[in-house]
């Protein structure tokens, strides 16, 4: 008999959004442990863990209930914790603010919602543990621990949002039995320093099953994705703005996936409804869309098919402008529509967007490329104020599967302005 044991540990690349059922402090209170830090249940990291395994071999390995027939896990996963050192200026807990849109782009009447997001630089631990005599189960253990390493693992809510991305390297510690007896009772796989000695797995090749697409761009002016300040702090200027720029823990600005899907998908059924087809042809159409970013035709949520990650813009700096609410229809100045607000000019950012092969059609595929060209033209600018020029980029270099298609999507776009 063996007992294996892998140490997971886990980089935060994104923030985390894993609630806990509570709404005291938010619409959806963050999940921790007794010392008040984060944490990611076992449950939801073996639930992700099988996901990424074949379905027979993920029933053979993580059991499976089938009405009156269960098989249980053949392997335990404990709770991804942070380490015993963590202190209160590890962890940033803060606030961030959704809200729901229509098909137009404009926000719903009370859809604003918010939620809480953790970021640590501290690494979370999981040890996961298998007791068996197969060799088979080992190595499809091992096959999958390669494959996180190399692909990493998306944890929490919002997954394909760009929230709860992490990288993963793992640790692997064999006991053979009885020979190893003494030394696996004097070893406890939750000290930090059990696997000191141990060998560390390797990455296996990444999914092609997915396609990546990855854009580096910069601002060719200012943007802004912003939050509202609550407390009207006193800025170095003298201005007391009612919105600031939505910023990470490392008080960069950022742009979450939520802005990028929402911009993506809003500007694709446009060019849907823009196609002219006939009205069977165009509703189909929109509702195919609305189906691989997560909604159903009869409103209900899915998971999404397209994925969107977080854009941190580097580089760049504040600028505040006061502005007056105008009456659309005299033009004069609204009662109490004055307001401030902290934009961010310049700077540079990644956005990566994958999604599986199989998961969109070619006109799909048309559709999204085609939204690529628009962005690098900015006629699909991110983020607020976008009538008055803000959230518009200048490609750096665009990528698919690491490989560069910015002289295919220049060439896209001279033949757009030429036809123009």
């Amino acid at each position: 008999m063996n007992k294996i044991y892998y140490q997971l540990k886990l980089k935060q690349l994104s923030p985390l959004r894993i609630g806990n059922g509570d709404s005291k402090i938010t619409d959806s209170d963050l999940m921790t442990d007794l010392r008040g830090f984060p944490f990611i249940p076992g449950s939801s990291l073996a639930g992700v863990l099988r996901e990424k395994m074949d379905q027979n071999k993920a029933d053979g390995i993580f059991g499976y209930i089938n009405g009156l027939e269960l098989k249980e896990s053949v392997v335990l996963v404990s709770d991804a914790v942070l380490p015993n050192d963590t202190t209160s200026e590890d962890v940033s807990v803060y606030k961030r603010d959704g809200v729901g849109l229509s098909d137009w782009g404009t926000a719903i009447k009370g859809s604003k919602y918010d939620f809480q997001v953790v970021e640590t630089k501290k690494e979370y631990i999981s040890v996961v543990e298998y007791t068996s005599s197969d060799e088979d189960t080992e190595k499809e253990l091992d096959i999958l621990m390669a494959k996180i390493i190399g692909e990493g693992l998306q944890l929490g809510a919002r997954t394909t949002r760009g929230y709860g991305r992490f990288d993963v390297a793992v640790y692997k510690k064999s006991f053979v039995f009885p020979d190893d007896l003494e030394e696996w009772i004097s070893f406890d796989a939750f000290d930090e320093n059990a696997f000191s000695n141990s060998d560390r797995l390797e990455a296996s090749d990444t999914n092609d099953e997915l396609t990546s697409v990855v854009i580096e761009f910069e601002f060719k002016g200012s943007f802004n994705v912003r939050v509202k300040t609550t407390n009207y702090e006193i800025l170095e200027d003298g201005t007391k703005p009612d919105s600031v720029p939505m910023k990470n823990f490392e008080d960069m600005p950022v742009i979450p996936g939520t802005s990028w899907a929402g911009v993506f998908r809003h500007h694709m059924r446009d060019i849907i409804r823009d196609c002219h087809f006939k009205h069977e042809k165009e509703e189909n159409s929109l509702r195919d869309l609305d189906k691989i970013f997560g909604k159903t035709e009869d409103g209900e949520h899915r998971r999404s098919d397209i994925a969107f990650s977080e854009t941190k813009v580097e580089g760049g700096h504040a600028i505040t402008v006061t502005r007056n609410a105008v009456d659309r229809f005299t033009q004069a100045p609204k009662n109490t529509g004055l307001f401030t607000t902290q934009c961010w000019s310049g700077g540079k950012g990644e956005l990566e967007i994958t999604y599986k092969h199989n998961c969109m059609t070619e006109f799909q595929r048309q559709l999204l490329a085609a939204c690529i060209v628009d962005m690098g033209l900015g006629l699909m600018p991110v983020g607020g104020e976008k009538g008055v020029g803000r959230g518009e980029a200048a490609f750096i270099d665009v990528c698919v599967n690491g490989e560069s298609v910015l002289k295919s999507v220049a060439d896209m776009q001279t033949d757009f302005l030429e036809v123009g």
